[in-house]
């Protein structure tokens, strides 16, 4: 996180991190990261230290139409 604020980064923008079957963008649980990514607790702490260093973040969703 250091490296990404000293070198003036102010956001981190994620595609789509949500449970899915295969690639994203075809999310099965809006309320679950998906565990090839990790868990809901690891993007909690990740978004808690971006935000403390100062770097907001940005979450993609895709939602089905």
């Amino acid at each position: 996180m250091p490296y990404l604020r000293d070198s003036g980064f102010t956001a981190v923008y994620l595609g789509p991190v949500w449970k899915s079957l295969n690639h994203g963008y075809d999310t099965i649980d809006y309320l679950e990261v998906d565990p090839r990514l990790g868990n809901n607790d690891d993007l909690y702490r990740f978004v808690e230290t971006c935000h403390r260093n100062g770097i907001k973040i940005g979450l993609e969703t895709g939602f089905n139409h």
